[in-house]
């Protein structure tokens, strides 16, 4: 949040758009702790997107899954999984077959049934 927020970096505000994206968008847990000497500690930890409890998927597949039942569109699932838009179409597709779901809105529904991963 400091960096984004520094004078050099509202010099360059495509830099600052970038620091933000990564803070908003859900990727990361912040905890935050102020010490009584003042000192403030900042801890990050990634929140990747998947499907927990789920071996059968692969890695990829359970992150466009991840996406999905967040309400990406497929396009933005492609450019966060640095694929082609066919391609998530095939991981989509791959996922509602070994999961046994009809529709992508089941995606949604079976990852909120999915236990949370701590």
């Amino acid at each position: 949040m400091d960096r984004a927020r520094l004078k050099a970096t509202r010099q360059e505000p495509d830099t600052a758009l970038r620091l933000w994206r990564g803070l908003i968008s859900g990727r990361w847990t912040l905890v935050e702790a102020i010490e009584r000497d003042g000192k403030r500690l900042l801890f990050a930890r990634p929140n990747a997107p998947h499907l927990p409890g789920r071996p059968m998927l692969t890695a990829t597949e359970r992150a466009a899954a991840g996406l999905t039942a967040l309400g990406h569109a497929q396009k933005l699932i492609a450019y966060e999984l640095g694929v082609s838009a066919p391609t998530v179409t095939k991981l989509i597709d791959n996922v509602l077959a070994k999961l046994g779901l009809a529709s992508r809105s089941e995606i949604v529904a079976a990852f909120a049934r999915s236990p949370v991963e701590s």
